[in-house]
């Protein structure tokens, strides 16, 4: 196509030059008769004005004033003759733009014939200044002459440039006359006039030789026949007569015949100029038909050749497309299917057998065969790197869970050593510390699992049975730094399916870990929940500084389309909290997002589905017959629910840490002591006793049961730890009128309590720590006894993971 397109071009700019050199021809001509003869005429009036002008000067009489309007009128017709020419459209149409510039040039010279006219009537200007005014308005025409004289044929353009210098020495005859007149009636040249005289005479002359020159046999001989009878001769004499006088004397010339003379010699040179304009014109048309006539050849020859070149490349181009059409098929099928399915199957480990699933290309022996060669190189190139990248992503992988796995290792072992010394210590200050340290191993616990989720892994912990919402809100916010800060709102009785329990506390965390982070100090953080028509929406509310709409929109892009993990899309903000809660909820179904706070912070909604969610006494949409609400722990209450709690540390659902090395514990139900630390101050009204460790219970007795750990006795609790020793049970041994005294009293009669002392605080903490050993005592007894209605395992309060 290229090459057909290129020679059409290379015909057609061919064409168009030809083309245009005849239609020049043809139209130049026609400009000679538009131009060079209206311009003649023009010329000739001003010529006779000029000369009159010149006699007034020297002899204002009524004849020659006379003489001088006849000329002006002459003049006058002619000059707008011209410009009505000028105007047409047909004439504009084929001037050449320098050629029309010209006779505007002209035009506006003729504008300044009324000043020299003025000067003339008032016999205001000399002869000399006179003379040089009417020069200026007739020299535009030798321009003008040359323009529309120029042929691209060189004979046809000889021809023009002696019709111009016939025009030229036309101009220098009737100077001459003009000076002459005005000497011969001022009886004697003036210096200056002699000078203009002499220069005019002699200028004449040698264009008039330059024009015979130029031209043809035929005018040549014309011209010599003209020259050589009069009033030429008697013209030569009375001129070298004039100019023997050396300007001083008596002019020896009659003014009268040399006036009739010259007009005689003027008429004859302007018939013989008008006589060569024609032959110039139908001379130049020869030249433009035989143009016209070579064109109509060529583009014969040119039409044949481009037609035979468009069978040919059409017969050519079709089997090529034909070709190419095949082998991008073969590409894209290459590009599109075959190569994205093997990258994609090699990046998740798969055993791919390349040269089936992405066979190389069909191949040929000429230029579209190496382009095929070079796809199959490319395609070599790309299996290659995806393996690379592969192991590449499973090394890191690999890394990222190994690194995870001995810092759980070792964490578990820390948590262990934290329970021992837990159970040692009675000092409340000591214990505090303890608890501190506790929450900080346990999120070091939660950065770890974030490691092996990232790294494609499972945390590793979770629930048999299901787990009251309640207890994992608790959880997941006494994972958080500034788990002082989160109140976690009390919300409908909802079960969580223990599968999920573990990823929920630890997404939950890390998003109020996000909401403590990126609020005030002095601000709060609330955690609420509500049964929705499409789940469970549980919702984070922070005061903090919110986030830019472009952020918010980002945030939430990755929520709801978890990026493919990569190191190197951390470099520039690293959100390891956003890629671990996108992951959680994509892998369970559980949809998270992002929206501005009426507080001017950030509000988290998480939606968990309806299928992992059930309310309490619906336990078997999860699938599940013995689930339980957590009770609530001995000592609490029994008043009406507070309205919100501060979760310390220690609160909510928690994997034992015994020291052994089971991977996962199983948890019917939790429930959750919930404390106030040694140096928090309460808020007033909120409640005036702290509430005690929660003991160990079993499912809600049935009617008529007794005590609160009553239950189907299908199997004896252990009277004995592991160690021995025998069980102990609070209040288990006192009298029966002792135990009634020592029941609470319902929360309704009780007075409020003062604020507590010192002392009772720390009698308050070592009753704690006390519960808490026997509680872990208890869960070590039972770890590998099966599970009973009245005696299921559970996991200690406090310590779920973080992630963010």
């Amino acid at each position: 196509m290229i090459p057909m397109i290129s020679l059409l071009a290379l015909w057609g700019f061919a064409t168009y030059l030809t083309v245009g050199d005849g239609y020049r021809l043809l139209n130049q001509g026609r400009l000679i008769t538009e131009f060079a003869a209206p311009a003649e005429e023009i010329l000739g009036a001003i010529q006779g004005e000029r000369r009159d002008s010149m006699v007034f000067l020297a002899d204002p009489s009524v004849e020659n004033r006379t003489h001088l309007i006849r000329s002006r009128t002459l003049v006058d017709q002619k000059v707008d003759a011209w410009r009505s020419a000028m105007a047409r459209d047909d004439v504009q149409r084929i001037t050449p733009e320098r050629v029309m510039r010209l006779a505007r040039v002209q035009l506006a010279a003729l504008d300044g014939l009324a000043a020299l006219r003025s000067d003339v009537d008032g016999r205001s200007v000399a002869p000399v200044a006179l003379m040089a005014g009417f020069t200026d308005i007739v020299d535009p025409i030798t321009p003008l002459y040359a323009a529309v004289a120029s042929f691209p044929d060189d004979e046809v353009s000889a021809e023009g440039r002696a019709l111009q210098r016939l025009a030229h020495a036309r101009e220098l005859r009737a100077r001459a006359d003009a000076v002459l007149a005005n000497a011969l009636a001022a009886r004697g040249f003036t210096d200056d006039s002699y000078v203009q005289f002499v220069q005019a005479v002699g200028l004449m002359r040698a264009e008039y030789h330059e024009a015979y020159v130029q031209m043809t046999g035929l005018y040549r001989r014309e011209m010599d026949a003209n020259f050589a009878k009069e009033p030429y001769p008697w013209l030569a004499r009375m001129e070298n007569a004039a100019i023997a006088t050396g300007g001083a004397g008596r002019i020896p010339v009659d003014a009268n015949r040399w006036r009739e003379q010259n007009a005689a010699a003027l008429a004859q040179l302007s018939d013989f100029q008008l006589d060569l304009a024609v032959h110039v014109e139908e001379h130049a048309k020869a030249p433009a038909y035989l143009i016209f006539a070579r064109i109509l050849v060529a583009a014969l020859i040119g039409l044949i050749a481009v037609v035979a070149t468009v069978l040919v490349s059409v017969r050519i181009a079709r089997r090529l497309a034909n070709r190419l059409r095949d082998l991008s098929a073969d590409a894209h099928a290459l590009a599109d299917t075959q190569l994205p399915a093997v990258v994609d199957r090699l990046r998740h480990g798969e055993e791919v057998d390349v040269e089936a699933e992405a066979p190389v290309l069909r191949r040929s022996a000429d230029e579209i065969g190496e382009v095929g060669d070079a796809f199959n190189t490319v395609r070599r190139t790309a299996i290659a790197t995806a393996v690379e990248q592969a192991q590449l992503r499973a090394g890191i992988r690999n890394v990222f869970l190994n690194i995870a796995r001995r810092s759980q290792t070792l964490v578990k072992k820390q948590l262990g050593l934290l329970d021992v010394m837990e159970r040692k210590t009675v000092d409340p200050e000591e214990l505090a510390d303890l608890f501190q340290v506790d929450h900080l191993a346990t999120r070091m616990r939660r950065y770890a699992e974030n490691l092996v989720i990232l790294g494609g892994g499972r945390a590793g912990r979770n629930w048999g049975k299901p787990v009251g919402m309640q207890e994992v809100l608790r959880g997941a916010a006494s994972e958080a730094e500034h788990y002082e800060r989160v109140r976690v709102l009390p919300i409908p009785p909802v079960l969580l399916d223990g599968a999920v329990v573990s990823d929920v506390i630890h997404l939950v965390a890390e998003l109020i870990d996000n909401a403590t982070a990126f609020s005030p100090p002095h601000t709060t953080v609330q955690v609420s929940g509500q049964m929705v028509p499409h789940g469970f929406a549980i919702e984070v509310d922070d005061r903090g500084l919110g986030m830019s709409e472009t952020d918010l929109a980002a945030a939430n892009g990755w929520l709801t389309d978890p990026p493919e993990f990569n190191v190197l899309a951390l470099s520039d903000t690293p959100r390891l909290g956003m890629f671990v809660v996108a992951r959680i909820a994509s892998r369970h179904g559980i949809r998270v997002s992002l929206r501005q706070s009426p507080y001017g912070g950030i509000t988290a909604i998480v939606l968990v589905p309806p299928h992992l969610v059930a309310e309490a006494g619906a336990e078997h949409r999860l699938g599940r017959d013995d689930a339980v609400e957590a009770p609530t722990p001995a000592g609490a209450a029994t008043g009406d629910a507070e309205p919100e709690e501060r979760v310390p540390v220690g609160a909510g659902v928690r994997a034992a840490a015994t020291g052994d090395d089971r991977a996962t514990v199983d948890v019917d139900t939790v429930a959750v002591p919930v404390y106030t630390p040694p140096l928090r101050s309460v808020d007033p009204g909120h409640r005036t006793a702290p509430r005690p460790p929660a003991q160990r219970t079993g499912p809600a007795a049935p009617s008529g049961s007794t005590g609160p750990g009553s239950g189907p006795a299908a199997e004896p609790q252990p009277d004995k730890t592991h160690l021995g020793l025998p069980v102990r049970v609070r209040q288990a041994r006192l009298a029966p009128g002792l135990r009634d005294a020592t029941r609470p009293t319902p929360p309704e009669a009780q007075p409020l309590q003062p604020a507590r002392s010192p002392e009772e605080i720390r009698r308050m903490m070592s009753a704690y720590q006390r519960g808490t050993a026997r509680g872990r005592g208890q869960i070590t007894d039972d770890a590998d006894l099966p599970p009973t209605p009245d005696s299921t395992s559970t996991a200690e309060a406090g310590h779920a993971d973080e992630e963010s």
